[in-house]
């Protein structure tokens, strides 16, 4: 391979590996809005749910398909109380659409450490964020 080429190659690499990070940011932003919105009536509600540490690998058979590990940490509290608290990873599988955008085929969300403490509200339990394996 000549030098451009295994330079278009490393730099297709580093755009994946964005673009994997920019799709994982698109799924956060929709499910804490989707979280919000099915909490919105409850007052002192706060949410708290990091990912860093991103670990991206391109496919060198596929560069069209990509994994990733991203590790995070819940805080969920109403009124000053934690309601949960945690932290474990995300395992993920991307595919690039025919239009060039990466999106989620596989998302595992596993909890190395859980805590909640249920809280009601006029009658109803407080949720939080699910533990999650979707395909």
């Amino acid at each position: 391979m000549d030098e451009i080429a295994e330079l278009r190659r490393r730099i297709d690499i580093l755009e994946a590996r964005e673009a994997v990070r920019e799709a994982m940011c698109r799924y956060w932003r929709a499910q804490i809005r989707a979280f919000l919105h099915g909490n919105e009536s409850q007052d002192g509600l706060r949410l708290s749910h990091f990912g860093h540490n991103a670990e991206v690998s391109v496919s060198s058979a596929d560069p069209g398909s990509a994994s990733a590990i991203f590790k995070l940490e819940d805080w969920v509290t109403l009124s000053g109380v934690t309601i949960m608290k945690g932290f474990g990873q995300y395992r993920m599988q991307f595919r690039r659409g025919d239009d060039g955008i990466w999106r989620i085929s596989r998302l595992r969300l596993l909890h190395d450490y859980r805590e909640e403490f249920p809280r009601y509200i006029d009658g109803r339990r407080v949720s939080t964020t699910p533990a999650l394996d979707q395909s």
